[in-house]
């Protein structure tokens, strides 16, 4: 066996070891070997002999001469160090075993990402990319400096991408035009969700599929927070363990306020008659007719006090339309409104229980509403490799081949990927 095809199979077995979620320990008992020499072959240190090339293909459920076969030039093969970016994100999820075909879902998202990154450069597909904050490198200190630097952030974010104090409907096709991948797979119960990144996928952002739509939206968010506070860190894994974290706190507190801005919730709630003023500048107010100083008493003009509406006890009713405006949680709502002082801790408490989400939920079925009304979510990261695949082939820079691959990696339907070859008829193969 010469030194490149060596080099080839040892490649090829680690990344088979790793995408299906097989330790070298476990590897090393079902070829009869030790972990050490199963090492050193990854490594390719060690020769493999025919009879040990037979178990490993058995493991992985391959014919020996397909491990002996030159894998494909293409950028749906993971390299040495996205199998150690994998395996690192396995181990730091922790739960991979209760996750069937976890590390199988993460391969696929990686490959697909490579695939979607290398068809815009051939196509010369510029996009925009996010800018790094100015809080870049700035590690927060304390919990309050966290929400503060997540806050002033996402000001700064909806600024910046013009996004002005309105709910933000399409929240993954904005992540897609900053060439940013955000999904959704199956991960394990306690992860809400991660981020990593590298040259050849870029930024990749995937949510817990279990989570609902309103959470995947806070935990899309979250994930961008990463991606621009964070952008040194090649991983981030976001569970329940490290929620309290600094870097975690500002991340969510990111989430709430780009998706809940402040100006747009007080705007919003005087439109439900509940008037925010009084509570901001104090019942009595007053304005100057001119600015000399000091100004003369007649140039004062004082408005007659009036209640302060947000002192009533909000109804579940108005909680529910104001999160199904922004496209959130109730719970999110009421924390927003808890950190600009319209609702009281034990309000918050309240209406952040179990018997408060049950009274959201019959008021949302009351006044039939839902944040499907208000906000979509589809996957422009399967849609937009297949519209550039598409542009590819009518500049005729995408291969049947290519496609074919592609199509096995997407799992099109036979439909699906005549449609992408340009046929009409699978059994006839008539071209469009």
């Amino acid at each position: 066996m010469d030194v490149e095809t060596m080099s080839e199979l040892n490649t090829q077995l680690r990344n088979l070891r790793v995408e299906s979620g097989m330790s070298q320990s476990e590897v090393s008992h079902q070829v009869g070997l030790s972990r050490s020499a199963v090492t050193q072959i990854e490594l390719g240190r060690r020769e493999i002999s025919a009879p040990e090339l037979g178990r490993f293909a058995e493991v992985f459920r391959r014919s020996p001469s397909a491990l002996l076969a030159s894998p494909s030039r293409t950028s749906a093969d993971l390299t040495s160090d996205e199998g150690t970016l994998l395996e690192e994100l396995l181990r730091a999820m922790g739960e991979q075993t209760s996750t069937p075909n976890l590390a199988q879902t993460l391969t696929r998202l990686m490959k697909i990402s490579k695939e979607l990154t290398k068809i815009e450069e051939e196509l010369e597909v510029h996009v925009y990319a996010p800018e790094t904050l100015g809080f870049m490198g700035a590690t927060p200190r304390s919990t309050w400096e966290s929400i503060h630097q997540g806050y002033a952030a996402a000001e700064d974010e909806r600024r910046r991408l013009d996004l002005g104090s309105t709910p933000i409907r399409d929240l993954l096709e904005i992540l897609a035009t900053l060439r940013i991948r955000a999904t959704r797979a199956i991960l394990p119960e306690s992860v809400f969700g991660l981020f990593f990144v590298t040259n050849a996928t870029g930024p990749i952002i995937v949510v817990n599929e279990s989570a609902t739509l309103e959470d995947r939206r806070f935990q899309f968010a979250h994930g961008l927070a990463h991606l621009l506070f964070d952008r040194h860190r090649q991983w981030i894994v976001c569970d329940k363990k490290h929620h309290a974290h600094h870097h975690e706190v500002r991340a969510s507190a990111f989430a709430s306020g780009i998706l809940v801005p402040p100006s747009g919730l007080h705007r919003y709630l005087q439109s439900i008659g509940r008037d925010t003023l009084p509570h901001q500048f104090g019942r009595s107010l007053e304005v100057l007719a001119n600015s000399t100083n000091p100004p003369a008493n007649r140039s004062r003009v004082r408005a007659t006090p009036r209640p302060n509406t947000m002192k009533k006890e909000l109804s579940p009713f108005e909680i529910f339309q104001v999160a199904t405006f922004f496209g959130v949680t109730t719970s999110l709502v009421a924390q927003s409104l808890r950190n600009l002082g319209h609702l009281s801790e034990n309000d918050c408490n309240r209406l952040t229980s179990i018997e408060g989400e049950r009274q959201t939920e019959l008021a949302g079925r009351a006044i039939r509403l839902s944040p499907d009304q208000t906000v979509r979510e589809h996957d422009p990261f399967i849609s937009r490799l297949l519209s550039l695949v598409a542009e590819g082939r009518r500049r005729g820079l995408v291969s049947t081949d290519r496609i074919e691959l592609i199509s096995q990696l997407l799992m099109l339907s036979e439909e699906e990927r005549c449609h992408l070859l340009g046929k009409t008829d699978p059994s006839k193969g008539d071209q469009i």
